[in-house]
């Protein structure tokens, strides 16, 4: 699991278990490699934060998006209805079907209908 940097010698490994290196070059200075891979750690993690920002963010939107269904607007195209919630638009288009009515005893929620199945 060796992964390329900008620096041509100079690779990082991810994993549990380094390998072992029998011998190294007597060219390399080892300060300057340790900087680098330093560096590109902190820029992968910094882009794993950035990363986890976004989605945590994406994740709040679709959940306030899904929790206002009673804000659900038609559009001018039939069969085509929008959610706003700040920045995000939800948009979905149905299908027009008509359904019968199936009946309960029990209490419910949402209106039973019969499926196709039925």
């Amino acid at each position: 699991n060796l992964l390329r940097t900008q620096y041509n010698a100079l690779y990082l490994f991810v994993g549990r278990h380094a390998p072992q290196l029998s011998r190294v070059s007597n060219d390399v200075d080892l300060e300057i490699k340790t900087e680098l891979v330093e560096d590109a750690v902190a820029c992968l993690q910094m882009r794993m934060d950035d990363v986890a920002i976004e989605t945590a963010e994406i994740g709040e939107c679709q959940a306030r998006a899904s929790a206002q269904w009673n804000k659900l607007t038609a559009t001018s195209v039939p069969g085509k209805y929008v959610i706003r919630s700040g920045k995000a638009v939800t948009e979905m288009t149905c299908k027009e079907v008509t359904v019968t009515v199936r009946e309960t005893t029990r209490c419910y929620a949402y209106l039973p209908v019969k499926s196709l199945d039925d």
